[in-house]
Formats: C-alpha cells, sequence, structure tokens
C-alpha cells in the first residue's frame, strides 16, 4: 500500500499526532546566554518595554489566519519577527542592514 502525502498526513492527524506550525514564543534557550552575566543580557529600556508588550496575545492574533495548523514546517516564533520588525523600523534599516545588525547579536 502507497501512500502519498495527504493521506499519510491525514493518518498522522487520525492518530492525534499533529505538528505545532504556527509558534508565537521562542522556546529555545541557548547554553551561552546562561553563561553571560545578568547585566550583559539584560536590554536597553525601550527595548524592554517592547518586550513586555510582546507577552500579549493580541499582537500574534493577526497572523494566526496566515497560517496552517497541520502543514508546514514551524515558523519562526513570531516574537522573534515582531522584535526584529521594531528594530528595523526603530533605527530604520533595510533588509540587509538588519541582517548585518543581528548576526553577531548575542541574545
Amino acid at each position: 500500500m502507497v501512500l502519498n502525502w495527504e493521506d499519510g498526513l491525514n493518518a498522522l492527524v487520525a492518530e492525534g499526532i499533529e505538528a505545532i506550525v504556527f509558534r508565537t514564543l521562542g522556546d529555545q534557550c541557548w547554553l551561552w546566554e546562561s553563561l553571560l552575566p545578568d547585566e550583559v543580557r539584560r536590554l536597553p529600556e525601550e527595548l524592554a518595554r517592547v518586550d513586555a508588550l510582546l507577552d500579549d496575545p493580541a499582537f500574534f492574533a493577526p497572523f494566526v489566519p496566515f497560517f496552517d495548523p497541520r502543514r508546514g514546517r514551524p515558523s519562526t516564533p513570531m516574537e522573534v519577527y515582531l522584535q526584529l520588525m521594531f528594530v528595523k523600523f526603530r533605527y530604520r534599516l533595510g533588509y540587509e542592514s538588519l541582517c548585518r545588525e543581528v548576526a553577531d547579536s548575542i541574545t
């Protein structure tokens, strides 16, 4: 018996196995972060306020309709995306400049 992708997906869902495709918060901890002192990991005041605002689930609601709950690979956590877009807007960076700025970021 040969199953195609749709049949395989439906079989997994029937078994109660589903992927979490739309992620709002990053669940990955970095070993490197645990080794750094608190003063290095602390965000600047402005970014800390924005980070606190992003704890509100209302910020994620507009993105939900654009993600199929069963298909696709897990998304970049929306918290990370929104943080990047804030930095891009706040410092008036282009995409390439934003990538350069955050590529060497510790957090």
